[in-house]
């Protein structure tokens, strides 16, 4: 949240400039500051998973683990119908996959009356997670070949820390030909790291044993971390080869803005697209391989080369989900799928019925559902 209210408020300062004298127009505002943060986060509580809790007189909650990033969980709520046996509602949030790196596996999900499952990947399939990384250790090689510098827009919590723990671990194992500075520019993205660095005890066992043995599994010889502004600016003028990672994960704001308008006219560059990108964003125009993208207003024509690696997606994909979803057959009264592009949503549902889920909703906006 701190880190949005400090996006919004450098955009604003930096589109304010632009709009003023271009055009005259009135100056824009955040939509909150860290004022609202700070009034935010004093409301937050911990919870441990698996434990039951009291929300209010009569229904209680449980967090279980959904293994999309650190700390992520599901939810199930339990609440009392006049029937006997408590109605379960199971909110699953974000999906994550199995052999995710770093990440424990999810959770089966409990059994319950009521599923609330997202559908992002609902009709997608995603290479597995553990064929990325010599994916990657190629994608490397070839671009440090060419002199150019690897752009690669990653969300700051989660899928920067995956990245620079499958470079560390190329390294280690001599897959990378030429080791180049890989630069993580985005201040959330580092205090992210802090986070995962003092939290050992919820990696999965492959990370638990190379943090071991290298003492810290996201620091490695060539790695930077960087804060200050001054120091993102320094790396527009610094040569190649190179890797820079920076936010925000669908090219929508933040530092990755100035980086790609700095890069995507070189063609000895590489772009590297490593995570879900939702239409209309700017992420999602490099995957589709627009000639031509507009960055603060401006046009540049994209000469570098743009690679997707899916396989680095955190989302469960339409096997996966389906295979989560089909345990609750028989069980699960109704299954509402929720946050996807409705192309996925409703591919899911036919595959899910397929596999004997019969009562499969896809809400409009506005709609409600009697629980009883």
């Amino acid at each position: 949240l701190a880190d949005s209210a400090h996006i919004q408020q450098e955009d604003a300062e930096y589109w304010n400039k632009k709009r003023v004298m271009r055009r005259g127009d009135a100056p824009i505002e955040p939509l909150y500051t860290q004022t609202d943060v700070d009034a935010t986060t004093r409301l937050l509580q911990p919870r441990r998973l698996d434990k039951r809790f009291d929300v209010m007189p009569g229904v209680q909650a449980m967090f279980y683990e959904a293994g999309h990033m650190l700390g992520s969980a599901g939810m199930l709520i339990e609440f009392p119908n006049g029937n006997g046996s408590p109605t379960r509602v199971v909110y699953t949030g974000d999906l994550g996959r199995p052999g995710v790196p770093i990440l424990r596996d999810p959770d089966t999900l409990p059994p319950c009356d009521y599923l609330i499952c997202e559908s992002t990947y609902g009709g997608r399939e995603s290479p597995p997670p553990r064929d990325m990384r010599g994916q990657f250790a190629d994608l490397i090689n070839e671009a440090v070949e060419r002199g150019g510098k690897i752009i690669i827009p990653a969300f700051a919590v989660g899928r920067t820390q995956v990245i620079v723990y499958h470079y560390h671990y190329l390294m280690h194992e001599g897959k990378i030909a030429r080791p180049v500075p890989i630069i993580v520019d985005s201040p959330l993205a580092v205090r992210a790291t802090e986070v995962f660095r003092l939290h050992p005890e919820v990696y999965d066992r492959e990370a638990y044993n190379f943090n071991h043995v290298t003492g810290d599994m996201l620091e490695c010889q060539r790695c930077e971390y960087i804060q200050n502004v001054n120091e993102s600016k320094a790396l527009h003028g610094r040569p190649g080869p190179m890797i820079i990672i920076s936010a925000s994960g669908m090219c929508e704001a933040g530092r990755i803005l100035h980086h790609l308008k700095n890069n995507v006219e070189n063609p000895h560059n590489t772009i590297v697209i490593v995570g879900y990108q939702a239409a209309h964003t700017l992420g999602r125009r490099l995957v589709e391989k627009q000639k031509t993208i507009r960055i603060f207003g401006e046009n540049y024509r994209v000469r570098a080369k743009v690679k997707t690696l899916n396989g680095f997606s955190a989302h469960a994909c339409a096997s996966e989900l389906a295979n989560a979803i089909s345990r609750l057959a028989g069980r699960a009264r109704k299954v509402c799928l929720v946050h996807g592009e409705s192309d996925q949503s409703e591919a899911l549902a036919a595959a899910v019925r397929k596999r004997g889920v019969s009562d499969v909703l896809i809400p409009e906006p506005g709609q409600t559902l009697d629980l009883n």
